[in-house]
């Protein structure tokens, strides 16, 4: 396969299954108290710690289905774990890593997306490693799809739950009763903005797996522990946080599939008027306790992060700034996506990124049509070809995020998605490749090398 077939695959947008159904319900849950059954028995005072209360999603939420291309997969993957917590010695590897499903995909006779030959090769891939990263992918783009239709009006963006979490509690370091009570935790928050309503968060889970409807079902049975561990409301009356929890089937029926669930939850945090964006975030230092009422008027506590009512514009808060340092960083900024963070979450980046060749930097840009946009870019060969990958945000964007102006974010944001709209066909042949803006703002695009304007020296 040449990279002009390989960027014609990349770019099709092809079919992803998803199902959501009471009887899948009623298998988690006979299968959720056969293992709380066995704990019992192994652990006499074990008291179960999950959301018990799982729905369908309803089937107008998600219709059965979401078309995407494997380049929006990859995107959506590189774009969700740009800051994981794996090190800033590896930023380099971690800003890249998508790239290694580059021909990970096909379009089937269906028109259903799956997996190639090269796809299911154990000789390229780790089915474990594999599994986690595409269900980590598939199931972002299911969940967004689904916060998208069920509040409308509500802008969705994505914050890695570890890096959010961190500004408040302690998820890492040597006293080992941090880390047992806030070891369970969601995977990401999904963040729901909107200028007249009130933000709105929701927990996510999302895995993947090879080998069948058990393996699912062990997915989600720890999926409802670990959503749980995330409360709002008053320390006398603490409510579960609303989350989704994916599991995604990479050797599916029709191909890849995702399958849903919707534990109860209400996720209403502070109304715009009372965020103050541009305010930084202090660190704080809660304990990982989420407290429990009991009958006799007493309260006992479980694991968890409990966020009360007057934390709530500070949630916003770090909720925002940690969405936006992420896409700082996808531009290969990592000096400033840092600057948006607390000490406590801006470990995870370290310095590593001031020396050159230890990590990403935003050192590159190019205007196509009148579109400016600056980032990064990695060369590397495929099949023996030169190819060129580019990752970057609108310099106005760009800039209004560096400079820490997120009062003004959703004003910079649209103004770039209208250019971009409005002048895509003369970007594309200005590129002269495959290239892609989302809903945020970010851009990736992928070329041969020597081919359309060049990127700046």
């Amino acid at each position: 396969m040449d990279i002009e077939e390989l960027m014609k695959r990349l770019g099709t947008r092809s079919h992803v299954a998803t199902h959501s159904s009471d009887k899948l319900v009623q298998d988690v849950k006979e299968h959720i108290r056969q293992v709380d059954k066995k704990r019992e028995k192994e652990k006499p005072d074990y008291c179960p710690r999950r959301k018990i209360d799982v729905t369908p999603v309803p089937h107008s939420e998600h219709d059965g289905g979401i078309d995407v291309s494997p380049w929006d997969v990859m995107m959506l993957l590189s774009r969700a774990t740009v800051l994981s917590s794996q090190g800033a010695s590896q930023a380099l590897s971690q800003h890249w890593n998508s790239l290694k499903y580059l021909s990970a995909f096909r379009e089937n006779p269906h028109g259903h997306l799956e997996l190639s030959a090269e796809g299911r090769s154990r000789e390229f891939f780790r089915k474990s490693v594999q599994a986690q990263e595409l269900g980590t992918a598939f199931g972002l783009a299911t969940v967004l799809n689904i916060a998208r239709r069920r509040h409308p009006g509500y802008r969705f963006t994505i914050a890695q739950a570890d890096l959010a979490l961190e500004a408040g509690w302690t998820l890492r370091g040597g006293k080992s009763e941090y880390r047992l009570e806030t070891r369970d935790r969601p995977d990401y928050f999904l963040v729901g903005l909107h200028d007249r309503k009130p933000m709105r968060f929701i927990a996510v889970r999302c895995k993947g797996e090879h080998t069948g409807s058990g393996t699912r079902l062990n997915q989600f049975a720890r999926a409802t522990e670990e959503v749980y561990t995330v409360a709002t409301g008053p320390k006398n009356a603490p409510e579960p946080a609303p989350s989704l929890m994916t599991a995604t089937a990479l050797d599916g029926k029709s191909g890849i599939e995702v399958h849903i669930l919707d534990p109860e939850g209400d996720g209403v945090l502070a109304h715009p008027s009372t965020v103050e964006l541009n305010r930084p975030v202090e660190q704080q230092n809660f304990y990982g306790e989420i407290p429990v009422p009991q009958d006799d008027g007493k309260t006992c506590t479980r694991p968890g992060f409990h966020l009360p009512p007057e934390y709530y514009p500070w949630f916003s808060r770090v909720l925002v700034r940690s969405a936006a340092a992420s896409l700082l960083a996808f531009a290969g900024d990592r000096s400033s996506a840092k600057g948006l963070l607390t000490e406590r979450q801006g470990a995870r980046i370290g310095d590593d990124f001031l020396r050159p060749g230890a990590s990403v930097h935003r050192d590159t840009g190019i205007t196509l049509a009148d579109l400016r946009l600056v980032g990064t870019d990695h060369v590397f060969r495929f099949h023996g070809e030169r190819v060129e990958v580019f990752s970057a945000l609108p310099e106005e964007l760009y800039e209004t995020l560096r400079d820490q102006d997120l009062e003004n974010w959703e004003t910079a944001r649209i103004t770039a998605l209208r250019r971009w709209r409005s002048q895509r066909r003369h970007i594309r042949d200005g590129w002269s490749g495959l290239i892609v803006m989302d809903d945020d703002g970010a851009v990736l695009g992928i070329r041969k090398m020597g081919e359309g304007r060049p990127l700046d020296d």
